[in-house]
């Protein structure tokens, strides 16, 4: 039994306090009474600091007012109970977990400073249309804009981890509507305990859900992956660091621990150890390479402090923390981008090396269904959506069966094993020693008594990502905006600073559909291996927010597909294309003068609506849901059916597609198409009388007609055979 569960269990805690008529003076927690203006609960998920468990009842409301004096007493203790009820006394639903807290804590402060602000006394004035009207001015409010949109996000360095999992503004959007419907679904318990309920349902009685799925493309329409032109830079960057320094700054540490033995003479220790540091050679590509940095000295180095950057000088010693920093920021973006498990699941991940295959331990291998490939599991907790926190596996990488290769994410693990070791094995709490990450803890150097290494807080590895960003990725050249529209300045003026850890996510999705030649080799082949172990094995893992979220990114990209068809800036070829021109006029018209991010918003209602998606490949875009029964590839399969709204992947192949009605072809397929016509031009020309020359010379022609279709040249130095 975890701690939070023993705290809501426990004979003194677990008492429905909520009915008692003085439960001021009972613990709701090893730390407080029902009756503190602050509770702080006990903690259950990895990767959060105490701020995650901590529910103040006495915030700033503005114009000298706070929410703990005793004017506001009534209204406060009423919500105090109704909490509380949320914990042990749900009536619709599970009881809620302490990882609530902070999403509870924020809806709260909303509500409690617009009832203020708008002259509200109690829960019972609270009708439907003042829901509404708080829907309103929600969407208008500054706070809410430059909170969530804007700016860098006031986590750097704080233990606050309110935006755990920030679909933003989304995932700020729901807790705010959804306490609104915790109020109306409690109030049977709320008149047991004497406090004002709800008069009528809110919102007209729509769901929380609903209305937040509204208000959200109402504000900003879709929030993208992280956009390729900084994704890409930093994936690479992060990929340097995991395969062409790491080893280095892990032999460099391990020299430095070898020679600093502050047993013997603290000072001296540090001297010797410093003098080794700044002698130390680091390794280049080959012989008559210059190494990839000169020796340790004192630097100078970019720092996030209150969301500003800053420039710190650093001495050798300090220089080996920030370099043992940069590995695991390069080896965290790997992780997440590439493998799209969050921030605070990646905290929780457990060290140790697994003797029979050495692995670490929170690795598996295992060889996939056909035996054609093998698969790399990574074994850790999963927190969301759970009351407790339960172990899961997710497919991090693969690789063809017999092949010595390592995917990068797998390579991640490998290194934070042993770049972390001798910081877990000096840990003076014993119980670090089993955490994969920990962190350092002292202001600046490294840490030389084991209670300055602690247990690493999600904060903290966000902070460390846009540091490693900051220093090592240059995004001073980046465009306003990209070719899609989206905002590429705040980037570059923030050096990466502004950019939302969770998008990795969505980004991760966003790549397993769609590899090409814009990512490097080794991220290219890592989301191509995956793409080919989904598709075999039917894996996406069991975290259900991923599914989720690979969802919302195809509506994302249908929405965008849909908008710049309407806007002509795609040409489209294939059966579906004179269907997809047909949609022109109807696009143009539902989006009228709406432009750029606004334009994609009206569509992706649209898209929302019609229940419209776009299943993408290497090759080309199924549009199977606009007429599942037609779908060539089911065809062949046997198995037509109109509730068959994905393509069965037995059967997906280019020639399949190519004579499917609901199948299309654009500028986005263009590399692999112009690559197959290049290969089969080449193979026809060296065996012109086969019959696999003739195979050859019908899909090289077939790829020159798609590939003039849709305006891409073909190469001048190749001719088609005949």
């Amino acid at each position: 039994m975890n701690s939070s569960t023993a705290m809501l269990t426990s004979p003194s805690a677990a008492r429905r306090l909520h009915l008692e008529a003085d439960p001021w003076d009972a613990p709701v927690s090893t730390r407080s009474k029902f009756g503190d203006l602050i509770w702080l609960l006990d903690l259950t998920t990895p990767g959060q600091g105490p701020g995650s468990a901590r529910l103040d009842w006495d915030f700033d409301l503005g114009e000298g007012l706070s929410f703990g004096q005793p004017r506001f007493s009534t209204l406060r203790g009423g919500l105090m109970r109704f909490v509380w009820s949320l914990f042990t006394d749900r009536r619709s639903g599970l009881d809620l977990t302490v990882g609530s807290v902070m999403k509870l804590s924020t809806a709260m402060r909303s509500l409690v400073r617009w009832m203020v602000k708008n002259d509200y006394v109690c829960i019972s004035e609270l009708t439907s249309a003042a829901s509404e009207d708080y829907l309103d001015d929600l969407v208008s409010s500054y706070m809410l804009e430059t909170e969530m949109m804007e700016g860098i996000p006031a986590e750097d360095e704080s233990e606050d981890d309110e935006q755990d999992d920030p679909e933003i503004p989304l995932g700020a959007l729901r807790p705010r509507t959804n306490f609104w419907s915790l109020l109306w679904a409690q109030r049977a318990v709320l008149r047991e305990a004497g406090v004002a309920v709800l008069p009528e349902a809110p919102f007209g009685g729509k769901s929380a859900r609903t209305v937040a799925n509204k208000l959200a493309t109402k504000i900003v329409g879709w929030i993208p992956p992280v956009p390729d032109e900084v994704a890409l830079p930093v994936m690479a960057e992060a990929h340097r660091w995991l395969w062409e320094r790491a080893d280095d700054v892990i032999r460099l540490q391990d020299e430095y621990i070898a020679l600093y033995r502050p047993e013997l003479c603290r000072e001296h220790a540090a001297i010797v150890a410093g003098v080794a540091l700044e002698n130390f050679r680091f390794s280049s590509a080959s012989p008559e390479l210059v190494p990839w940095r000169g020796p340790l000295q004192e630097a100078t180095r970019l720092s996030i402090f209150s969301g500003e950057w800053r420039t710190a000088v650093h001495d050798s010693h300090s220089v080996l923390r920030t370099l043992i920093e940069d590995v695991c920021a390069a080896c965290v973006i790997v992780l997440q981008s590439e493998a799209g498990p969050r921030i605070n699941e990646i905290c929780g991940l457990a060290a140790g090396m697994n003797a029979q295959t050495g692995l670490p331990a929170c690795l598996e291998l295992r060889s996939s269904k056909t035996g054609l490939n093998e698969h790399f599991f990574l074994k850790g907790l999963l927190s969301k959506l759970r009351r407790v926190p339960e172990e899961v596996e997710w497919l991090i990488g693969a690789r063809p069966a017999g092949s010595d290769f390592i995917p990068a994410p797998v390579r991640a693990i490998q290194v934070l094993q042993r770049l972390l070791e001798p910081l877990r094995g000096n840990a003076t709490d014993h119980s670090l020693r089993s955490n994969l990450i920990v962190q350092m803890t002292a202001p600046r150097s490294y840490p030389r008594d084991g209670k300055m290494i602690g247990r690493v807080l999600a904060s903290r590895l966000r902070t460390l990502q846009r540091v490693f960003i900051g220093n090592h990725v240059d995004l001073s050249g980046l465009p306003d905006r990209n070719a899609h529209g989206q905002d590429l300045a705040r980037y570059r003026e923030t050096k990466g600073a502004c950019l939302l850890t969770h998008s990795w996510r969505k980004s991760y999705a966003l790549y397993v559909f769609r590899t090409d030649s814009r990512m490097i080799g080794a991220i290219a082949q890592q989301f191509h291996h995956l793409s080919l172990a989904m598709t075999e094995q039917g894996y996406l893992g069991n975290d259900p927010s991923l599914l989720e979220v690979m969802n919302g990114v195809r509506v994302q990209q249908t929405a965008q597909f849909f908008y710049e068809m309407a806007r002509g800036e795609r040409r489209v070829t294939g059966r579906m294309a004179k269907l997809v021109d047909e949609f022109r006029a109807e696009f143009a018209r539902i989006l009228g003068a709406a432009e750029g991010m606004a334009g994609i918003a009206t569509v992706q209602q649209w898209v929302l609506n019609e229940d419209i998606r776009i299943w993408f490949s290497r090759h080309g875009k199924c549009f199977i849901g606009l007429g599942p029964t037609k779908a060539r590839c089911h065809e062949l399969g046997g198995t037509v059916h109109w509730a068959n709204a994905e393509p069965n992947y037995v059967h997906r192949n280019p020639e399949t597609c190519l004579g499917c009605p609901l199948y299309a072809v654009d500028a986005d397929h263009a590399e692999f198409w112009l690559l197959r016509y290049i290969e089969n031009t080449n193979f026809m020309a060296a065996s012109a009388t086969s019959r696999a020359a003739r195979a050859a010379e019908l899909r090289a022609k077939q790829s020159a007609a798609i590939l003039q279709a849709i305006k891409v040249p073909l190469p001048e130095l190749v001719t088609t055979h005949g």
